[in-house]
């Protein structure tokens, strides 16, 4: 089971109008992501994802919001994106991509999948995009260097790659590989997607809590996904946009929350 993670951090949030996870959503906002995903429990085989989007969203908030710490759970969102603007055709290039052009999808989204079972793109290397131009003006070509895909040491996942999640206490997560300047996202949701948590921890400091006050709406639930990433970001502007540009290698698994 194949989650993106930049759906969590970056679209929902947006639809909340918060800034949980990655800044995204507001007037004049927009969110680039490179995902690199690894790990047989969170794709099968090495998978790129490119995504991005630009504008205000109009989707309906999610009804159930609560924060603890660096780590905060929604309920009740919604499961599709709003209509946003456009940016003219994106280009995007580094690491294995060569020259790729990305065109807006109807809701103004910009989506790109690599060949599956092909790794794009690895730390220390520099991934750009730049914009034609439309609504968001022309830009770029911006860049981002990609960190290291982390290693998670607790919680522990079974050999087949799936992970047991307690809710009734707090989840103590700890890694490797995590360096100054980056960001790990943790995430756990429903099956449907339409419940999550999502913690964000300097990268550097090695473990984080997760509190089980963000994590009790998903007791009982299976066939869920936790998920875990390193990010770097750059910012920039294109006219009145403020635009985050984020390398995230993620891997995960499929969750039980018991």
């Amino acid at each position: 089971d194949h989650r993106d993670l930049h759906s969590f951090p970056t679209r929902r949030s947006s639809d909340l109008g918060s800034s949980s996870g990655s800044s995204s959503g507001g007037t004049g906002d927009g969110t680039i992501y490179f995902e690199q995903c690894s790990g047989a429990g969170a794709c099968g085989t090495p998978s790129f994802f490119f995504y991005g989007a630009f504008g205000t969203p109009a989707s309906p908030a999610c009804t159930t919001a609560v924060t603890s710490g660096a780590c905060a759970y929604y309920a009740g969102c919604p499961t599709t994106t709003s209509t946003g603007v456009s940016a003219g055709t994106l280009t995007i290039s580094g690491g294995s991509l060569g020259t790729v052009t990305v065109s807006p999808a109807t809701d103004n989204t910009y989506q790109y999948t690599g060949t599956s079972g092909v790794t794009e793109f690895t730390a220390g290397q520099t991934l750009t995009v730049s914009a034609s131009g439309a609504t968001v003006p022309a830009f770029g070509p911006e860049s981002v260097t990609a960190p290291a895909m982390i290693a998670l040491t607790s919680p522990a996942a079974t050999g087949s790659g799936a992970y047991t999640i307690t809710t009734s206490a707090d989840l103590a997560v700890s890694w490797t590989a995590g360096q100054a300047g980056a960001q790990i996202l943790f995430e756990g949701v429903n099956s449907s997607g339409t419940s999550y948590f999502t913690c964000t921890w300097d990268a550097s400091v090695g473990s984080g809590t997760v509190p089980h006050a963000v994590m009790t709406g998903l007791a009982g639930q299976t066939g869920g996904f936790l998920a875990y990433g390193q990010s770097t970001m750059t910012t920039f502007s294109a006219g009145a946009y403020s635009i985050s540009l984020y390398a995230l290698p993620y891997g995960g698994g499929t969750a039980t929350f018991q």
